[in-house]
């Protein structure tokens, strides 16, 4: 009967360890689905932009730019954030293909940051923000890869 009751107790720790452990996936999910959504914007934005039903080309031009890339533009960032969407629902399945791939994101767009950080306030706050946020996602997943799939499967 002992061993009955602390054989429930570990279950129960390991359930709490689960639950704990997935509060954190379900805090990067959300981000990538943040990202998606915001993608997802900028891509309709930049298609309407192309077509002059938003009229971005007065912006594009006071900014020394014209609209010719607006439509690649906007379809790749439909693209991406589709492919956010993906990722950030396969993270919440504990797919380990996921993980690698929002690993492998996070991690170009921490070296992407560093590259494009430029010298005024507002860059250095957004590439703090960003930077800290990236490798906390990349610390978090490195240490908890036992909770995706592939490394629970047991050898027979």
């Amino acid at each position: 009967m002992a061993k009955k009751k602390q054989k429930n107790n570990k279950q129960t720790q390991e359930s709490k360890e689960k639950k704990t452990k997935s509060v954190g996936l379900t805090i990067i999910a959300i981000i990538f689905y943040l990202s998606a959504a915001l993608m997802i914007i900028s891509g309709v934005v930049f298609i309407l932009g192309q077509f002059n039903i938003i009229n971005l080309t007065e912006m594009l031009k006071a900014s020394g730019q014209d609209n010719s890339g607006l439509l690649a533009s906007g379809i790749i960032a439909l693209v991406l954030g589709a492919a956010y969407i993906v990722i950030a629902s396969a993270l919440l399945k504990r797919k380990n293909w996921a993980r690698l791939i929002a690993l492998f994101l996070s991690i170009f767009i921490v070296v992407n940051s560093l590259f494009s950080l430029k010298l005024d306030l507002l860059s250095l706050v957004s590439f703090l923000i960003i930077t800290i946020v990236r490798l906390w996602i990349i610390y978090y997943l490195v240490k908890n890869k036992e909770m995706f799939k592939w490394h629970l499967k047991k050898k027979k």
